[in-house]
C-alpha cells in the first residue's frame, strides 16, 4: 500500500481523520494534490477495500472502509512476523 508517496498521505490522512468523507477533490485539497493526480491511487485503494466510495446526492464520495483497512493491516503484521521469524 506504500507504493507511492500519495498512497502514504491517504492512509495517514483517513488514519489520523477515520470519519472523513469527501469527494476525491476534496481529499485531494487535503493532502495538497488535486483530483486528477490521486484518482489512480484512490482506485487502487478501493480495490484492495482499504478505502470505499458511495453515492450521495449524485456526488461520488469516498471514505475509510474500516473492515478492510483492518485486514490490510492484520495481513501486513503476518506478513512481517513471517519475515522476522525467517530471520531469526
Amino acid at each position: 500500500m506504500l507504493s507511492s508517496e500519495i498512497k502514504g498521505d491517504l492512509l495517514v490522512l483517513f488514519h489520523k481523520n477515520p470519519g472523513l468523507i469527501d469527494s476525491l477533490d476534496g481529499v485531494a485539497r487535503r493532502i495538497g494534490r488535486i483530483g486528477t493526480a490521486i484518482q489512480t491511487d484512490v482506485q487502487d485503494m478501493v480495490s484492495a477495500h482499504i478505502l470505499g466510495t458511495r453515492r450521495i446526492g449524485g456526488r461520488e464520495i469516498i471514505f475509510l472502509d474500516r473492515s478492510g483497512d483492518k485486514a490490510a493491516q492484520e495481513s501486513i503484521l503476518g506478513y512481517l512476523k513471517n519475515l522476522k521469524g525467517k530471520t531469526e
